[in-house]
C-alpha cells in the first residue's frame, strides 16, 4: 500500500482540508483525521484500479533530488515543505519523532546545509523553550541547573574521558587493572576465610575445654586453691591487655590455664590452641600487611578508577536530565559550549 505522505506534505494535506466548504467537511464528520483516512483510501483505490500510477507522480524525495545545487532559495523551499508541520507540533518530543520518522528530511539535511541549519535552529529553539527557564537568564537548557554549572559538568566529562584514556589506558588498560586487582583479591579473600575458620576452631577448642575442665582437680593437691586464687590476679595484671594488643583469637593470658583437664591429664588447654594461634598470626600478617603492601599501587589505582566512574556517572546523570542531551543531536559540542557561555 502506497503512503500518500510520500507524495504530499502534511502542510499540503491541511491546506486541502482548509479549502473545503462546510458541506464538504460534513461528509467527513467535520473531522480532519477522517478526511486524511478517506484521502489515503481513495489514493490506494486509484492505484489499485490503474487510474493513476506512482511512476507518474513526483515524490517528496524526488523534489529534494531535483535540487542539484544548494542555494538559499532551495534551502528555503525545502524548509517550507516541512516548517508548518514542525511548527504545528507542540513538544520537542513530537518534533523529534516527526524528523526521525520522516523519510526525506534527513536526506535533505545531508544535501542542503542551509536547510539543515534551519532545522537545527528550530529544534534548538524548541529545546530551550521546553527545558530552559525563559524568565531567568543563564538557564538555557534547564530550569534547575545554570549554564555555568552545566558547562563545568561537560568539561569534567571531557576531562574524565581524557584521564580514562591517558592515565588508565582505555578499555584495555582497565581490563589489565581489573586482572591485577583480582590477582590480589583472591589470596586476600582466601586468607580472610582461613582466619574465620581458625578463629572458630580456637573458640570451639576453648569451649570444649571449659566444658570438661575442673577448677579443683589434678595432682596439685593442696596447691589447687592457690592456683585458683591466681586467676583474678593474672586477669587484673595482664588480662586487660588482650583486647588492646591482640587480634581476635590470639589472646595469650587465659585463666583456664590453671584448670585441670581430666581427658588429657594436664593443666590448661595444651599445645593445640597455641599451634592454631601461630598459624592465625601468620594469616593476619599476610592479609593485613603483606598483601596490602604488595598490591598497594594496584589497589590505589583501582580506587581512583572507581572514583572516576562514580564522578562520571554523576555528571552524566545531571547532564542527561537537562536539554543538553537532546541539543547534541543538533549542535556540535563546541557550539553548545558557546551557548552555555552566553555566546
Amino acid at each position: 500500500m502506497a503512503d500518500i505522505y510520500d507524495y504530499v506534505t502534511v502542510e499540503e494535506m491541511k491546506s486541502t482540508w482548509d479549502s473545503l466548504n462546510a458541506e464538504q467537511k460534513r461528509i467527513y464528520g467535520d473531522n480532519y483525521d477522517s478526511f486524511v483516512a478517506g484521502r489515503q483510501s481513495s489514493f490506494n483505490n486509484m492505484i489499485e484500479y490503474g487510474k493513476i500510477s506512482t511512476d507518474s507522480l513526483t515524490s517528496l524525495d524526488q523534489r529534494i533530488k531535483n535540487m542539484p545545487v544548494e542555494t538559499d532559495d532551495k534551502a528555503s523551499r525545502a524548509w517550507n515543505l516541512v516548517s508548518r508541520d514542525l511548527e504545528s507540533l507542540g513538544t520537542f518530543e513530537q518534533k523529534q519523532k516527526y524528523i526521525t520518522g520522516h523519510k526525506y528530511i534527513k536526506r535533505a539535511m545531508d544535501k542542503l546545509p542551509g536547510f539543515k541549519e534551519m532545522v537545527n535552529s528550530h529544534m534548538i529553539e524548541s529545546i530551550t523553550s521546553e527545558f530552559g527557564n525563559p524568565d531567568a537568564p543563564g538557564f538555557t537548557f534547564s530550569q534547575k541547573y545554570s549554564d555555568e554549572f552545566l558547562l563545568d559538568k561537560l568539561n569534567l566529562i571531557e576531562k574524565n574521558t581524557e584521564v580514562f584514556e591517558d592515565y588508565f589506558g582505555g578499555k584495555e588498560g582497565i581490563k589489565e587493572l581489573e586482572a591485577e586487582k583480582l590477582e590480589g583479591d583472591i589470596p586476600y579473600k582466601e586468607a580472610s576465610e582461613k582466619i574465620k575458620n581458625i578463629r572458630q576452631a580456637i573458640k570451639q577448642k576453648r569451649r570444649e575445654f571449659d566444658d570438661r575442665s575442673q577448677s579443683f582437680g589434678g595432682p596439685a593437691g593442696v596447691f589447687t586453691v592457690p592456683l585458683q586464687a591466681m586467676k583474678p590476679v593474672v586477669q587484673i595484671l595482664a588480662g586487660w591487655t588482650d583486647p588492646l594488643f591482640q587480634q581476635e583469637g590470639l589472646e595469650q593470658v587465659e585463666n583456664r590455664k590453671f584448670d585441670w583437664d581430666p581427658l588429657n591429664k594436664r593443666y590448661g588447654p595444651g599445645p593445640e590452641i597455641p599451634a592454631l594461634q601461630e598459624e592465625l598470626r601468620g594469616l593476619y600478617t599476610l592479609r593485613n600487611d603483606t598483601l596490602p603492601k604488595q598490591y598497594h599501587e594496584v589497589n590505589k589505582k583501582y580506587a581512583e578508577y572507581k572514583d572516576l566512574i562514580l564522578s562520571d556517572e554523576s555528571n552524566r546523570t545531571i547532564v542527561n536530565s537537562t536539554g543538553i542531551d537532546e541539543a547534541l543531536n543538533y549542535l556540535d559540542t563546541e557550539s553548545l559550549k558557546l551557548m552555555l557561555q552566553g555566546g
